[in-house]
Formats: C-alpha cells, sequence, structure tokens
C-alpha cells in the first residue's frame, strides 16, 4: 500500500512550512510520500474545497492516504494519535 500525504499550500505560510516539517520529522522515515499542490489563483482554491467539500479558509490542508485530516492543528493531532507518543515530540 502507497502511504501518501498530500498538502495544499500557499508560499510565505508558516503553518505550512510546519506542516512539512512535521512530514519530514515523523513520516518521510516512515515510508510516506508527499505531494505538494501549491493554491496559486481561485481555480485551484476551488478545486481544494471541492475535494474537501467545504469551504475552508486556511491552509494547509491535509489529505493522509486519501482522507481529509484538516488543518495544521487536525495534522498535528493525527501524528500524535496515530505514529508516536506524545513524548515522542520535539517541536
Amino acid at each position: 500500500m502507497t502511504l501518501l500525504v498530500e498538502l495544499y499550500v500557499r508560499e510565505e505560510c508558516i503553518f505550512c512550512d510546519k506542516a512539512i516539517i512535521l512530514y519530514e520529522r515523523y513520516l518521510r522515515e516512515q515510508g510516506y510520500d508527499m505531494e505538494m499542490y501549491h493554491l496559486i489563483g481561485q481555480q485551484s482554491k476551488n478545486a481544494m474545497v471541492e475535494r474537501i467539500g467545504c469551504d475552508v479558509k486556511t491552509v494547509p490542508q491535509v489529505f493522509v492516504n486519501g482522507k481529509y485530516i484538516g488543518g495544521y492543528d487536525d495534522f498535528y493531532i493525527w501524528i500524535v494519535e496515530s505514529t508516536l507518543k506524545f513524548e515522542d515530540l520535539t517541536f
């Protein structure tokens, strides 16, 4: 099974950068690949909103193995709950 993290991001977004760091620290070594979609203009935002199924105002927006996780905070919680012990996080 392919393990895949998909991130919808924008330039100059600190939480997008933090989501990338979370992926690199905790998921890459576990065999996850990453695809990043840069939101440029309304058309790419519309495609993201259509995939999620509701309008969202913030980025990043994260999918793991095709399942919608949510924004940065949701991604952080998903990592804690599914891959790590809380005391292992150093962020």
